[in-house]
């Protein structure tokens, strides 16, 4: 799936991940892959833009603005979503670009120390105390 968000004048102003190719012999919009897109549709299904990568559409589809549509994560897909749905204005400038993974640092995990009998001779023991309980219980039913 392609997750996409659409700019117009550094404005977040949706996001989206349905492809619309519009149907000449229906007069209407049917779904279809991001190589064959010539619109995107809102999350909220309320609009439908479209950018100049996109492939051209006939004239009976109508008019549509020319907007940005760049393609981001799922997690900010996800992100923008529940802002935009609160009604917030997002900027451009205001998001946090995602670091791609290739260039994330990766921290290496704490070293863990080995428990020791004891510590393990106690939880045994809870662990044995939990499945008497159960035991018990299934036997009252």
């Amino acid at each position: 799936m392609t997750f996409c968000k659409v700019l117009d004048d550094g404005n977040i102003i949706s996001v989206g991940y349905t492809f619309l190719k519009w149907n000449v012999k229906r007069h209407k919009f049917n779904v279809c892959d991001s190589n064959e897109a010539q619109f995107l549709q809102s999350f909220d299904e309320k609009e439908v833009f479209r950018a100049k990568w996109m492939k051209p559409f006939p004239p009976e589809a109508g008019k549509y603005e020319e907007v940005e549509i760049v393609v981001i994560s799922q997690q900010e897909y996800e992100d923008l979503q529940l802002l935009l749905s609160e009604g917030e204005n997002i900027y451009e400038d205001d998001v946090e670009e995602e670091i791609p993974e290739d260039k994330k640092v990766i921290e290496e995990p704490e070293e863990e120390k080995p428990l020791s009998l004891a510590e393990m001779r106690t939880i045994i023991k809870k662990q044995q105390e939990q499945i008497e309980r159960l035991m018990k219980k299934t036997k009252l039913k």
